[in-house]
Parts: C-alpha cells; structure tokens; sequence
C-alpha cells in the first residue's frame, strides 16, 4: 500500500517560516552590518574633508590669481596706479570690488545684480573656504586689499624694512571729485614687490551679528586687530602679492619680513591675534 507523504498545512507553514529565517538577516547580524558601515564612514570622513578643504585651497588660489592678474591689468591700464581698498567719488565711497567689477570691465559684474546676487555674481571676490557672503552689504565681504595710508600702514615708509611700494595720496579737500591713497607701482623707489601682499583672505568680526565673515580690507600694519587676514586653510593665509604670484603663508611666518603682516584669525571668531609684537 502506498502511503501519502503530503505534509500537513500546520508541517508546510512551519517550513516556510524556517525558509524565510535562514533567507534573512537576525538582528545581530544587521546591527554588525551598521556598526561596520559606520567605522568605515568614520575612517573615511577625515581623508574626504581633507580633500575637501585641498580642493577649496586649490580654488582659492585660483581666484586669487585672478585678481593678480586684474590688477595688473590694471596697473597697465591707470599709468602704474593701484587704488586702494576704498574710493571716495561723486559723493560716496566705493570700494576696491565695486570699481573693479563695474567699471575697468576686468573681472566683471552685472551691475544691477552684484549687491543682491553677489554670492553668485562675485565668486572671483572671495574666499570659497570662508563665510559665504550673507545679509547686507554683500558686496563687502570679499578678499580683503592691504589697506594703504601714508601715515598708518607704513610709518615710515623711507625706512621700511620689508617690501616697499610708494604710496600716493589722490585728493585732499573734501571739494575734490576723487579721494584715494594709490600704490604707485611705477615709482623707482619701491622694492621687494613679491613680497608686498596686495589681496587676502581676510576675516573680521561682525559687531551686529557676532559672525565671522570676509571683509575688503585688511590692516597690514596699522595696531587694529578687528580686520585682519584669515588663516583658515590648514593654518595658512592664501595671498596675492604685487608681483602677481600666489603663495599661502603660514599664520606663525606672517608676521616676517619682507611682508610683515601684523594680524591673522580664523573664521570661528578667534580675530586679531598677533603675528608680531611690533614693527
């Protein structure tokens, strides 16, 4: 007699169970999944933020070469004349940025869209390891340009030690149309040009708003601390000197001749900290 092997409904549904246990994953096995998962990210995370801030160094350094550039354009353009950080003309100051971008035509803005757009329209202006530009004015929170004045960068510009570039001062009487201290790249006087910075990362901090963020101008010498340049790429200023060449420096080699930059911070708000203890 042949006996019947068909198994019975409650024997078939124990077996699909079984089946469907061995197919998965238990809950050990899927939090050791996880957990390796996550010490792989970990690994990983410090070699992709090193790239990471590699690859906006290299950036950095590309906009800053830009400007070089433009402001040698410039230079060749306005008889061996640089203006410096801030213009007073027709009524009202205007920094390095504006006049560059909208009227030499060098590297260029949409006139009616730099101030609201900036973050946009500008990024050959600042830094991309920065703050980006925020709130308003956009258009000051840039590459800061050594700000330049007779009396205040350099003393005694006769006697300076480091690099040296004449500085001319441009309108006197609050009558006269244009008001500016230039640097006169064509005086036979000046020396050590690539060792003069011209354009910098820059850092100042915001008094409204308490935030770090990027600035026009830097103070190269003078004693205020809230402008300063911005070591923010691996302990390093990127910078533009006035031969046109581009070299990150150090924030503890700021502070030697010939460029004798007196300041530095970092955009977590740590601003003004001293490169050197005096001129």
């Amino acid at each position: 007699m042949k006996k019947d092997f068909k198994q019975s409904p409650r024997s078939r549904k124990s077996s699909q169970f079984a089946l469907l246990r061995h197919a998965g994953f238990t809950l050990i096995e899927l939090l050791v999944v996880i957990a390796m998962i996550a010490i792989l990210a970990a690994m990983l995370m410090p070699a992709l933020q090193k790239a990471r801030d590699k690859a906006r160094d290299t950036e950095c350094k590309g906009r800053l070469k830009q400007l070089g550039s433009a402001m040698q354009m410039y230079v060749d353009s306005y008889n061996g004349y640089l203006m410096g950080p801030w213009i007073y003309e027709s009524g009202s100051y205007r920094s390095w940025i504006v006049f560059m971008a909208t009227r030499t035509n060098i590297l260029p803005m949409p006139v009616t869209q730099y101030a609201d757009k900036f973050e946009i329209y500008g990024k050959n202006y600042f830094c991309p390891g920065g703050p980006i530009p925020f709130g308003s004015p956009k258009v000051t929170q840039t590459y800061g340009q050594a700000a330049i004045a007779p009396d205040a960068t350099y003393a005694s510009q006769d006697t300076e030690p480091g690099a040296y570039i004449r500085i001319v001062q441009v309108g006197t009487k609050s009558s006269d149309p244009v008001r500016s201290n230039f640097l006169h790249f064509a005086s036979g006087n000046n020396k050590n040009m690539s060792g003069f910075p011209i354009y910098a990362d820059s850092v100042t901090l915001n008094a409204t708003t308490q935030r770090a963020e990027q600035t026009t101008y830097f103070y190269k010498g003078q004693s205020s601390k809230s402008y300063s340049v911005a070591a923010r790429h691996n302990g390093n200023a990127n910078i533009t000197f006035a031969d046109g060449h581009v070299a990150g420096l150090h924030y503890n080699k700021l502070g030697e001749v010939p460029h004798k930059i007196r300041y530095y911070g970092f955009d977590d708000g740590r601003i003004g900290l001293s490169a050197r203890n005096k001129d």
